[in-house]
């Protein structure tokens, strides 16, 4: 892919460190933008999701094929809709241009330029309703973006430090690239193992004995540590078989009541 990606930290960055909450239909529904292996962006009824070249939108395209002001996701009358801006290489939702607005449905594939952005829901549990706003702001690192040379370096070498790649982009990226093998992450006084099979998480464990989703939340609350990606490395048994953006947004959700 051509071109350079940034989440705009201007006028309204992508911030997950923000309480985003919204209702669609049923009030537990959250609404999402996922744009890997960069952090998940929720969605607001109340503020308007821009995106294109120009660097107020709130996802800048950096893309010689996408307009300055190209599209934007925003609330309908029951739910989200993304509607083209009058861009000049049009806004496609499943393989389909849109003439002007498009309601969008859990698991549409949106193409600005040659940018691939799903859109997803995901139904909020009930002891999660009255969630506190996250205590990490964009300046910490468990959010922070990293550069398009950053991932670049982690998908040579897999192997770095979670203080420079945020633990949230490299499991983004392993999920993405259908990587099998074992994420080995220490800090100074644990040792985790996230194991991957063609992109789906089927075990994690901890050296203080927690094992499975337990200890998948556990792992993302940690701030330091060092990491490497062992290829092809299984465990002896599998404990898990989950889709890596459910446990993201779960930890999230947990790391929010922390």
């Amino acid at each position: 892919m051509s071109g350079h990606l940034q989440i705009s930290r201007n006028k309204y960055p992508i911030h997950l460190g923000m309480q985003m909450t919204q209702e669609n239909n049923n009030n537990n529904i959250v609404a999402y933008v996922e744009c890997p292996p960069y952090p998940l962006a929720q969605l607001q009824k109340e503020e308007e999701f821009t995106i294109g070249r120009g660097v107020y939108n709130r996802l800048v395209l950096s893309l010689d094929n996408v307009s300055r002001y190209h599209a934007v996701i925003k609330w309908g009358d029951n739910g989200f809709i993304i509607e083209d801006l009058g861009s000049s290489n049009g806004t496609f939702v499943n393989d389909e241009i849109i003439e002007t607005q498009h309601k969008l449905q859990a698991g549409d594939k949106i193409l600005i330029g040659n940018q691939l952005i799903t859109y997803r829901e995901s139904e909020k549990k009930s002891e999660y309703q009255h969630n506190k706003t996250l205590k990490t702001d964009m300046g910490q690192n468990v959010f922070r973006v990293p550069s398009v040379e950053e991932i670049k370096h982690l998908r040579s070498s897999l192997q770095g430090n979670i203080e420079t790649i945020p633990l949230f982009s490299v499991l983004q990226m392993l999920s993405g690239d259908n990587q099998t093998g074992c994420l080995t992450i220490q800090n100074s006084e644990l040792v985790g193992d996230i194991y991957f099979k063609e992109g789906s998480v089927i075990n994690t464990q901890i050296s203080s004995g927690a094992v499975g989703e337990n200890a998948f939340f556990s792992i993302m609350k940690w701030e330091k540590g060092q990491f490497q990606f062992h290829k092809e490395k299984l465990p002896l048994k599998e404990t898990m078989q989950e889709n890596l953006q459910r446990l993201l947004l779960e930890g999230l959700r947990i790391l929010d009541e922390s």
